[in-house]
């Protein structure tokens, strides 16, 4: 038997697992990209609370690293400062 990891009940999980593999491939990927599209705007909007004073590139450089990691932030960073030289 497997761990529960929240309070809802089996049978209202069964239920919402039915319905979800009920709604079809188009709108599976449809819910999908809406979580996703939240999750990004929750993740910017956090970043945007928590540095208010860097301007759109520096809160955009920001969310690179954060859902893109590091590295790629990075190479974006010197992308766009070999553009302004």
């Amino acid at each position: 038997m497997s761990a529960r990891l929240s309070d809802t009940r089996p049978e209202a999980a069964a239920v919402h697992a039915a319905l979800i593999r009920d709604a079809g491939l188009p709108r599976r990927a449809g819910m999908t990209r809406a979580l996703t599209d939240r999750v990004r705007r929750i993740a910017w909007q956090r970043i945007r609370r928590e540095h208010p004073d860097e301007g759109e590139r520096d809160v955009a450089l920001r969310f690179a690293a954060l859902v893109y990691g590091q590295e790629i932030a990075q190479k974006i960073r010197e992308s766009l400062g070999r553009r302004a030289a």
